[in-house]
């Protein structure tokens, strides 16, 4: 009982955080969309924290924490008072009422869904050490850097904590619920990073119903979360599933700031930097994806290069002294540490037909995707009228960048032998698929209208 109130505690005091930080980056915003980006948003203000402490050599416990996280909550809530914006926002609404076939298939949608997520807080809450890899590999590092009261940096897995240079936002969340506890627990900790993903997914939805509509929303979310191994994943615990989810909502926040918002652009980028510090692929897979994209909308003039200049600094300058502190300390950039030889692996050629059309973990998706979006390129060249903007190019460019990073990996690195024996590549193929999916949502018409009402 004890354990629950204090998690109770923590995760009041975490997201009310975050819910004041997302009402900084954009002033109004839908008040739905800001309490599920609340967790998402204090996880990043927790992870500096943590890492701040971590350089200065402040020890991890709930007199240090707590403390800082009432502090920084403290500010926020004044300024935001003096400001006028704690309570200001927008809502969406529906104006346009749903056809017989959209019930019917938002309900299979809406069905499909609850099962998904029934099935991952089972795994997640119910049964924390079902997995092995997922729930003891990477939460044993935590309950050994929070007994250490320091995030642990072995370099050996005699306490089964190597790879010290994974970004440990998914570390740092689950050693700050379980400051105050004797004992560790498992389910604490498991349950934060479900709730960091199932929240994330939630302002995906909402961010989507923004931009196409509910029903384009729930469909486009169905299709992410029913991948065969994206349903698996949806229990948290590897730290892919929230690189997924960070990456997913830099990408549709950059798409709100282009076609509605400059404002989101913010967003966007600290998302980004969200993606950076929860696995050290977010480099590859989204930032410099990312920064290409603003590239691309700077040279259209979509939005102003001034602009591009403060975000680009704003998602990636937190995560440099992360990067220079590795270095200082005599660690690789990669928790790989072969990751520096490069050369074409003609084994994983061979492999990666099979691993995407051929071997169950993905279905019919690639085959579909592919299809589906050379159908769109076609369309719109013919009828130029449907584009949604020029600007869907670029966030077409951003998915393609973050699929072929991925190749990239584990074509030309030793990281083949993570495709050849089906370990980390597919669950880093759902990164690119969840982008290409929510492109082809975007450039899709909208199905229902809408329009923003402020709030009180």
């Amino acid at each position: 009982m004890l354990t629950l109130l204090i998690f109770l505690l923590w995760l009041t005091l975490l997201s009310f955080e975050g819910w004041l930080i997302a009402g900084f980056v954009v002033a109004k915003m839908d008040q739905w969309l800001r309490g599920s980006l609340a967790l998402p948003f204090a996880a990043i203000a927790n992870v500096l924290v943590i890492f701040v402490f971590t350089v200065l050599g402040v020890p991890l416990a709930l007199l240090t924490l707590g403390a800082a996280h009432i502090a920084i909550a403290a500010v926020l809530f004044i300024i935001s008072r003096k400001s006028g914006i704690l309570y200001a926002g927008e809502r969406d609404m529906e104006l346009r009422p749903w056809t017989k076939k959209q019930k019917i298939l938002g309900l299979v949608c809406s069905i499909l869904l609850a099962n998904a997520f029934i099935f991952s807080a089972v795994h997640s809450v119910v049964l924390p050490s079902l997995s092995i890899d997922i729930f003891t590999n990477w939460t044993m590092r935590s309950k050994v850097s929070w007994s250490d009261r320091a995030i642990a940096f072995d370099r050996s897995e005699a306490r089964g904590v190597a790879k010290p240079q994974y970004p440990f936002l998914v570390h740092g969340l689950q050693i700050a619920v379980n400051e105050g506890n004797q004992i560790w627990s498992d389910r604490a900790a498991n349950t934060v990073t479900w709730l960091l993903t199932i929240s994330s997914f939630a302002a995906a939805f909402l961010v989507l119903r923004k931009l196409r509509g509910t029903f384009m929303a729930l469909c486009t979310l169905s299709a992410m979360a029913l991948i065969p191994m994206m349903t698996i994943h949806l229990s948290a615990g590897y730290g892919d599933i929230h690189l997924i989810t960070y990456g997913l909502l830099s990408f549709l926040a950059l798409a709100v700031a282009v076609e509605h918002d400059k404002r989101w652009l913010a967003f966007s980028a600290v998302m980004v930097l969200g993606a950076l510090w929860s696995k050290s692929e977010g480099l590859y897979f989204v930032f410099i994806p990312w920064v290409c994209a603003l590239v691309i909308l700077g040279w259209k003039q979509e939005l102003s290069k001034s602009s591009l200049v403060k975000n680009i600094l704003i998602s990636c300058l937190p995560f440099l002294p992360f990067l220079a502190f590795l270095i200082l300390k005599g660690l690789s950039l990669t928790p790989h540490e072969s990751d520096g030889t490069f050369g074409i692996k003609w084994e994983g050629f061979s492999a990666l037909p099979h691993a995407l059309f051929g071997s169950g973990s993905f279905g019919v998706l690639w085959y579909a995707l592919i299809i589906v979006i050379i159908g769109i390129l076609l369309r719109n060249k013919k009828n130029p009228s449907l584009l949604p903007g020029t600007w869907y190019f670029a966030l077409l460019l951003m998915a393609l960048l973050s699929l072929l990073g991925v190749l990239f990996v584990y074509l030309f690195t030793p990281n083949v032998g993570f495709l050849l024996n089906g370990q980390s590549f597919y669950r880093q193929m759902l990164l690119p698929a969840a982008m290409l999916i929510s492109w082809i949502a975007i450039s899709l018409p909208r199905t229902s209208s809408s329009t923003m009402v402020e709030s009180d």
